[in-house]
């Protein structure tokens, strides 16, 4: 019995050092690192308990263009980004991945959203 228990535990450990919190700063950016004349419409951030919170962009990127936006202080498990690729294509949204769980606070370090045309992702950088 004393070794089932251990070796569940043991099998948990690296379950729980996947997990990473971002602590990141209110005024932040999206960035555009590759591509060109990416609209973006907007953040979404879907707080860990209830609620999210919309960020208005409303602009067109080029290539290491950026647009600055505001989170508000909180805790955030999912962030989606909605963007047109191309002038040709729909709005997609699309996850930005990085992080489990990001917490903002005013102490937090300076972070991006970084939008990659060609591999069509976003990412916290």
């Amino acid at each position: 019995m004393k070794k089932f228990l251990l070796t569940v535990a043991l099998a948990l450990v690296p379950l729980a050092t996947l997990a990473s919190t971002m602590i990141g700063n209110p005024s932040t950016s999206v960035v555009l690192v590759d591509g060109d004349g990416v609209y973006v419409q907007k953040v979404t951030a879907y707080r860990c308990t209830t609620g999210s919170q919309i960020i208005p962009v409303d602009a067109t990127l080029d290539e290491w263009e950026e647009a600055e936006i505001e989170f508000t202080s909180a805790d955030f498990c999912d962030v989606i980004v909605k963007v047109r690729w191309t002038p040709t294509e729909e709005l997609t949204s699309v996850a930005v991945n990085g992080y489990d769980t990001l917490s903002i606070d005013s102490e937090g370090a300076a972070f991006t959203i970084d939008l990659d045309e060609t591999a069509r992702t976003a990412t916290f950088n």
